[in-house]
């Protein structure tokens, strides 16, 4: 039987967005959040959350902070939705990580209920008291995005999967002009000149190449460099598709 709270509850267009891998707690949150007239989407890590709350409205995010490495990214997808109510759960709560989650942006760090309705309901409670249903205002951080590799320009930083890369300027820039033409050669002296300014172009084109070297150095740590990067002879690089 439903409860009062369940049967008066109005339909509502905007969602709720759900960050989880677990496919039990999945198939169980989405009937739930159901019961109580709202839609569950789903987004299996922070990264696939942070294009979902760029290009659509929720009215918060859930993050199962027992199956998704939620912290690396958290700040990130804070800045992009800066109204959006942000709730981590966990079974495992602890101060330490109550704090790291409201220092990088989260609204607090919420111990899992007995039951998955009252999660719904005190997720839904927190929700209205911070008055902020529906208003998403996000900010145009710039994102690029190939398979694996995430760039966040705005705050150059660089993960591959969850896993942070620590790229030196010149091996910023490199890359991002690669993202942004993925599947495209990019020209060792339009890139020459885009990385390093024109003023500062030389007929050499080793400094270049050295930063190349470097970069795929770096991404050696994480992947094998021939899957992402061609050198195409006497032409330029390429970011394989």
């Amino acid at each position: 039987m439903k409860t009062t709270t369940q049967s008066t509850m109005r339909k509502r267009h905007i969602p709720i967005l759900a960050v989880d891998n677990s496919s039990y707690t999945i198939e169980n949150e989405v009937e739930v959040w159901a019961q109580f007239g709202i839609e569950m989407k789903l987004a299996k890590c922070v990264e696939e959350a942070l294009f979902a709350v760029k290009n659509g409205r929720y009215i918060g995010v859930a993050i199962n902070a027992d199956a998704v490495d939620y912290f690396p990214k958290l700040k990130l997808l804070r800045d992009t939705a800066p109204m959006l109510p942000i709730m981590p759960i966990t079974n495992n709560f602890t101060p330490d990580d109550f704090i790291r989650a409201v220092d990088l942006g989260a609204d607090g760090l919420f111990n899992y209920q007995e039951s998955s309705e009252l999660n719904v309901q005190l997720s839904l409670a927190f929700i209205a008291r911070l008055g902020l249903r529906g208003r998403n205002e996000r900010c145009g951080i710039h994102l690029l995005k190939h398979k694996e590799i995430l760039m966040a320009r705005d705050y150059r930083a660089v993960f591959f999967g969850e896993k942070g890369l620590e790229l030196g300027n010149y091996e910023f820039e490199l890359l991002c002009r690669l993202l942004e033409r993925k599947g495209r050669i990019c020209h060792y002296e339009d890139i020459y000149k885009e990385v390093y300014g024109e003023k500062h172009y030389v007929d050499s084109l080793d400094p270049l190449f050295k930063t190349m070297g470097r970069l795929r150095a770096k991404l050696r740590e994480v992947c094998d460099p021939d899957d992402y990067l061609e050198n195409v002879a006497r032409k330029g690089y390429i970011l394989k598709l």
